[in-house]
C-alpha cells in the first residue's frame, strides 16, 4: 500500500512488483473540519505555510522570495530544526513574517481560511497532509514542482507549480496574488480534488476492498 501513483511506479520499476499487487491509498483529510469557511474573511497579501521547519521545506528561499514584495505577509506554522535560523533571518531583515510554532490541529482551518494563498516550496515530499488540508479549505496553493507535490497538483487547475529557487517562488507569488480568477478557480478545484480522492470514506472503501 503506497500513498501516491509515483510511489506505485517506483515499486513496480525498482522491484518488479506486479502492478496489481500495489494499492494506491492517499492520506485522508477530515473534510468536515478542513473546509472553506465563508464566515472568515481572507486577508489580502497573507501567505501561509504549515509544516515541519526542516531543511527539505526550503523556507529560507521562501523568506527571501517575499522580501520587498509590497503588502505581502507570511505566517509560518510549525516547529523544526531550522527554527532558530529562520527566527534570526526574520529579525535581522525585519521581514513581515509571523512564526506561530506548533498549533492544535483544530486551530489550523481558521488560520488557513485567513490566508490568501498557501505556499509549499519543499525540495521533496511524500504525500504532504498539510498541502492536502490547505486544498480542502479551498485555498489556492503554490507548490514546488518537486517529488510528492507534483503528484498532487495540476498546474493552474488544482494549484500552481513553480521551481524551488527564490526567483521562481517570487514570480509565482506575484502571478497568483495578482490573478483573482486564477485563485478562485484553483481554490474551488482543489477542494473538489480532495473530496474526490482523500475523504475518509474513500480511504475506508479502498482499505476494505484490499482486505476483502
Amino acid at each position: 500500500v503506497v500513498a501516491t501513483e509515483a510511489d506505485r511506479r517506483y515499486m513496480v520499476d525498482q522491484y518488479q512488483v506486479d502492478p496489481a499487487a500495489v494499492l494506491v491509498s492517499p492520506n485522508f483529510v477530515d473534510l468536515e473540519h478542513f473546509r472553506p469557511m465563508p464566515e472568515i474573511d481572507r486577508e489580502p497579501g497573507l501567505l501561509c505555510f504549515v509544516g515541519n521547519l526542516g531543511v527539505n521545506k526550503n523556507l529560507p528561499a521562501l523568506l527571501e522570495a517575499i522580501r520587498d514584495l509590497p503588502g505581502v505577509r507570511l505566517i509560518l506554522v510549525g516547529e523544526g530544526t531550522m527554527r532558530r535560523q529562520l527566527e534570526a533571518a526574520i529579525k535581522q531583515d525585519r521581514l513581515p513574517v509571523e512564526l506561530l510554532g506548533v498549533l492544535p490541529h483544530r486551530d489550523l482551518p481558521a488560520i488557513l481560511n485567513r490566508a490568501q494563498v498557501f505556499v509549499f516550496p519543499s525540495l521533496y515530499e511524500g504525500h504532504p497532509k498539510a498541502l492536502l488540508e490547505a486544498m480542502a479549505c479551498g485555498l489556492p496553493v503554490i507548490g514546488a514542482d518537486s517529488p510528492g507535490i507534483r503528484d498532487v497538483l495540476v498546474h493552474k487547475e488544482t494549484g500552481y507549480l513553480c521551481g524551488t529557487s527564490v526567483a521562481e517562488i517570487r514570480a509565482a507569488i506575484k502571478e497568483v496574488m495578482a490573478d483573482a480568477s486564477l485563485c478562485a478557480r484553483m481554490g474551488a478545484r482543489a477542494r473538489e480534488s480532495i473530496e474526490a480522492t482523500c475523504s475518509l470514506e474513500r480511504t475506508v472503501e479502498r482499505e476494505v476492498a484490499l482486505l476483502a
